[in-house]
Parts: structure tokens; C-alpha cells; sequence
């Protein structure tokens, strides 16, 4: 009887324990600036299906971001750039497999226009002789007036920054 005893309090003492809910470390994820909007973002989705879903989000420069990554200090490297050769043959050395590279988004320009530029359209290759020198996107000739974009009577110097 008094061995049947201490099992159930055996069981009842195992149940209770693996019935409470672990504790999860919270992830340290050291990221760059530039990253952190986008981590928080990724943080604030991800908490839609597991309400108790939390980074340790901690913004730094690339560099910082790399050694964290490189010393395991973080589960991720949220980076706006790619390794330098020497940084992957760190992690290579010390952890015996390559960095796993995954691109989530690229550069991009983006132009913004007010609601009152009278232009209605501007290609790409206009908006090449516009910012650059080189038009190697094929306009026949630099756009340095509002009349080169077709405005009449709008022969006044453009501003590239008004466009």
C-alpha cells in the first residue's frame, strides 16, 4: 500500500510538472538599423498566431550584427548587406558549415510625386536623364528643364528634387 502511494505521488508530481508550460528563452536577434522596422514587423505577424511570441530585438551597426551572428550571440543576422568574405570564413571556422544567405528584399528607389506636379507620367529612362549623366536607360539627351519633359511653356531649370 505505501508502495502504491508513492506512486501516484510519483505521477501526480511528474504531472504537474510537465504540465506547466515552459519557459522559452526570449530570441536575441542583433540586427542592423536599417532592419529593425522590418524585424518588429515580422515580430507583430508572427504574434498573430502565438500571442506570446517575443524578440529581443537589438538594432547595431553591420558589423556588430556579423560578429553577434559570427560569436553566436544571435539567432539571426538581419543584415542590409552581404557578408564580407572574411566574416563568412569566421562563421565557416568556428561553427564547421557556411553562413545560410536568404535575400528577403533589394534595393529600391522609390519616387514619390506631389498631387500637384502637372506632369501626368515619367518613364524610367526620363527619369535616368533626370538624376544621371550616362542615360543608360536611352533618353537621346539630359532632361534639364520642365519643357524637356514636354511641359509647353515650362522652360524654367529643373529641380531634380521637384520632379
Amino acid at each position: 500500500m505505501h508502495f502504491v502511494s508513492i506512486l501516484v505521488a510519483i505521477f501526480i508530481f511528474s504531472f504537474n510538472f510537465s504540465a506547466q508550460e515552459s519557459v522559452k528563452p526570449t530570441p536575441i536577434v542583433i540586427c542592423s538599423y536599417d532592419m529593425e522596422p522590418l524585424i518588429l514587423l515580422w515580430q507583430d505577424l508572427h504574434q498573430t498566431s502565438d500571442p506570446k511570441f517575443k524578440l529581443d530585438v537589438r538594432p547595431s551597426s553591420s558589423r556588430d550584427v556579423a560578429r553577434a551572428f559570427i560569436e553566436g550571440r544571435s539567432q539571426l543576422a538581419p543584415i542590409n548587406r552581404e557578408f564580407t568574405q572574411e566574416e563568412t570564413t569566421d562563421f565557416t571556422t568556428k561553427w564547421g558549415y557556411a553562413p545560410t544567405r536568404l535575400a528577403v528584399g533589394i534595393d529600391a528607389l522609390v519616387i514619390l510625386v506631389h498631387k500637384n506636379n502637372p506632369l501626368k507620367t515619367l518613364r524610367i529612362d526620363q527619369l535616368d536623364a533626370i538624376w544621371t549623366t550616362t542615360r543608360l536607360s536611352g533618353y537621346p539627351k539630359d532632361i534639364l528643364t520642365w519643357g524637356d519633359l514636354g511641359l509647353v511653356g515650362a522652360n524654367g531649370p529643373l529641380d531634380p528634387s521637384s520632379v
